[in-house]
């Protein structure tokens, strides 16, 4: 496909203004309550807690305990907001990652925008931010769609640089070092692999292009000074504090790139993960690539180092030996290009013919929609009576979009299309996920204890499945193995004063050999605990320090709850 030249080859703000707008709209509006935080999003939104009642800054910690899990890009992000909202509500957590994602679709449809004009940026935009992977991401609070926005800024800035411009202007001085500082954030983001993402589409695109500009690109001394100051400051502090940040940096990278910590092996994990996670804009993606095949001059180019940007992070993913789905996403904003090239192109040649498997589909949704909503209901199907109507409501988007292309108005049907997505996943939000809100029962546990423990009062958190409650459990908080509390109670008298432990009610037994111990509360749900001795409870304590120095001195380290 030849698709001219805009007279105006950019993005204009009227579009950047139609993508911020609709992308907020749909990201920030919240019918309903907010779903908890899952297990990973607390790995951000804890050590940003504990960020601000600690005042330190370099080391993540996550009841006192470093956590080397993530670089601080996003717990930064999370503690400014929580700082300037005075708030902890989870809309306040997850309001970076809406940032990031909005940045990202800005940034994106501005790549397409330069190289084919407004219409297909605008498209380019609304697909990115209607994409699957983008829809279940960008509302919650973790690192991919941060990594995401500082990869796509880094290739943006490496094809501003290096593909030749339809309008024959030249780079900005800036350009360059925008390049380095976006290649800092992304390794801020998520460690080395932001690196490897950006490192290796570039390399590939630089011997693909075999000319010396583009290599000259990378030789930039302030850009790497930049990348220096930005993205090295913070592990070399970190270091000097703590020198075992190495340990857990190996951990966490190495470890689990190399299959030391497990994963999933199959091979062939990403060949149908990618398709799916890009729908629903699957097809259209492949028609254009097919498309761009014939491109000529600085759109070849530009090809190219989409493909570069994509195959490189495909090839970096499928050598890891750990595979997830999110992990792909780095890698799949060239496809959104693509897929508005290939829709631009299908809405061109759109026939009555080609028109008809689309009223057949919007009819099977409608009609399949309303048989499911009548089984749900009808068999106390929960989960299937909440999510039916939304294939009501994508049947007849569908078909009002379909109605208005077989009219000639591809402008008005991609307005049906785009909104009929929007009240989707709107709907989806208010109706369907809360039926999944699997760690509700634990935040309840954590709001009940916060109003039996007297304020100021540390609770202890011990061998607990993962961390999810951590974070709704008042401040201050101490993770602690049986042998570390055992010495605090034996080394520190309380009396008079209960001590408080949060965690499986297995545990009881070994409390009970520092004192009277009893389970005041527990959680409801069984979720991730099959098992009623892993249960979380609430323990309360009533120290006898004798009892704990007879106990810690009879006990070996290894032999407690294990």
């Amino acid at each position: 496909m030849n698709v001219p030249f805009e007279a105006s080859s950019r993005l204009s703000w009227r579009s950047i203004g139609w993508i911020v707008a609709y992308g907020a709209s749909m990201l920030l509006f919240q019918p309903g309550r907010d779903w908890v935080l899952t297990f990973h999003e607390t790995l951000f939104a804890e050590p940003a807690r504990e960020f601000l009642q600690t005042g330190d800054w370099v080391i993540p910690r996550m009841g006192g305990v470093p956590t080397w899990d993530k670089p601080p890009l996003l717990h930064w992000a999370i503690a400014v907001c929580m700082k300037v909202f005075h708030s902890e509500a989870e809309w306040v957590v997850r309001l970076p990652t809406v940032f990031a994602t909005l940045i990202q679709a800005v940034l994106i449809a501005g790549l397409a925008g330069r190289w084919y004009g407004d219409r297909i940026g605008r498209l380019t935009g609304l697909i990115q931010l209607t994409t699957f992977y983008v829809l279940f991401q960008a509302r919650l609070a973790e690192a991919d769609m941060s990594l995401c926005a500082t990869v796509t800024a880094a290739m943006t800035a490496l094809a501003y640089a290096t593909v030749e411009r339809p309008d024959g202007t030249k780079p900005h001085w800036w350009i360059g070092q925008a390049y380095w500082l976006a290649v800092a954030l992304a390794f801020l983001s998520k460690g080395p692999i932001g690196v490897a993402f950006v490192g290796g589409g570039s390399f590939f695109f630089a011997l693909w292009q075999m000319r010396w500009p583009v290599w000259r690109f990378f030789l930039n001394p302030v850009g790497w000074l930049v990348f220096a100051l930005v993205g090295l400051s913070w592990p070399v502090t970190a270091f000097l504090i703590d020198p075992t940040v190495i340990d857990g940096w190996r951990h966490q990278n190495i470890d689990r790139f190399t299959g030391v910590l497990g994963g999933q092996e199959n091979p062939f994990f990403y060949l149908y993960t990618i398709p799916l996670i890009a729908l629903p804009w699957t097809p259209f993606a492949i028609l254009g690539l097919a498309a761009a095949r014939g491109e000529t001059g600085p759109k070849r180019d530009l090809s190219r180092l989409l493909l570069c940007w994509f195959g490189a992070g495909m090839v970096l993913i499928a050598s890891a030996a750990w595979k997830h789905k999110h992990y792909a996403i780095p890698a799949m904003p060239p496809m959104t290009i693509f897929a508005a090239l290939g829709l631009s192109r299908y809405l061109d040649r759109l026939s009555l013919r080609s028109q008809r498997p689309l009223r057949i589909l919007a009819a099977g949704f409608v009609i399949g929609g309303i048989i499911a909503t009548g089984l749900g209901y009808a068999q106390a199907w929960t989960k299937v009576a909440s999510a039916a109507p939304l294939i009501i409501v994508a049947g007849i988007g569908l078909g009002v979009s379909n109605w208005l292309a077989r009219r000639a108005r591809p402008d008005h049907a991609l307005t049906a299309a785009f909104g009929m997505i929007w009240v989707v996943v709107t709907l989806a939000e208010a109706l369907v996920m809360p039926a999944y809100d699997l760690y509700q029962p634990r935040v309840e546990l954590a709001q009940r204890a916060n109003a039996i423990i007297p304020k100021g009062a540390p609770v202890y958190l011990m061998e607990l499945p993962d961390g999810q409650i951590t974070y709704y459990v008042r401040l201050p908080i101490r993770c602690v193995e049986w042998h570390e509390l055992a010495g605090d109670v034996a080394e520190n008298p309380r009396p008079g004063e209960s001590i408080y432990v949060v965690g499986p009610r297995k545990l009881l037994p070994h409390l009970a050999r520092l004192g009277e111990a009893k389970i005041i509360d527990e959680c409801s749900s069984r979720h991730r605990t099959p098992r009623p001795e892993d249960r979380l409870s609430l323990i309360e304590i009533t120290p006898e320090p004798d009892r704990a120095r007879v106990a810690l001195l009879a006990t070996p380290k290894e032999s407690v709850v294990r």
